[in-house]
């Protein structure tokens, strides 16, 4: 496998089983840059006669992609800002030395990895455990928030 990299690494990538996905979503991405498809709707977009050449499926395989396709440029940017508001306030407030909010930062930084292959990001079981943990980390901070004001 490495030998396959190091000889050719185009052509390995290229190789790869969800870059045929990756290719659709970049090409939707091109098609409606500014503000997306729309949430969920990379699978009919995909069954479009525009990406035949391409191979359809029901979500991107890779959470950016998935941002871009159906979010736009805009979509995706106000989640950036919306996770870096967040990230900040708890740096700000040192709470990652709490072990329940850098475990849940660990499992947010692990889920939005760029081109590591996975589900989709607004309807799978994931999305519920990215988002639990977000919520933790959050509910944690308000506390200290609310603390704040006593």
């Amino acid at each position: 496998m490495y030998k396959a990299i190091l000889d050719d690494p185009a052509l390995y990538f290229d190789n790869l089983r969800y870059t045929q996905h990756y290719k659709t979503a970049i090409r939707i991405y091109d098609n409606n840059k500014i503000f997306g498809i729309g949430l969920k709707n990379y699978r009919i977009e995909s069954g479009k006669k525009v990406y035949q050449d391409l191979q359809t499926s029901t979500h991107p395989h890779q959470v950016h992609f998935e941002f871009l396709s159906e979010l736009g440029i805009v979509g995706y940017l106000s989640l950036i800002i919306f996770f870096a508001y967040h990230f900040h306030k708890l740096r700000k407030n040192k709470l990652f030395n709490d072990n329940l909010n850098l475990v849940g930062l660990l499992f947010i930084i692990t889920s939005l990895l760029p081109f590591l292959p996975s589900g989709s990001f607004f309807t799978s079981n994931g999305a519920t455990l990215f988002w639990m943990n977000f919520a933790m980390m959050t509910l944690n901070q308000k506390k200290i928030d609310y603390e704040f004001f006593k």
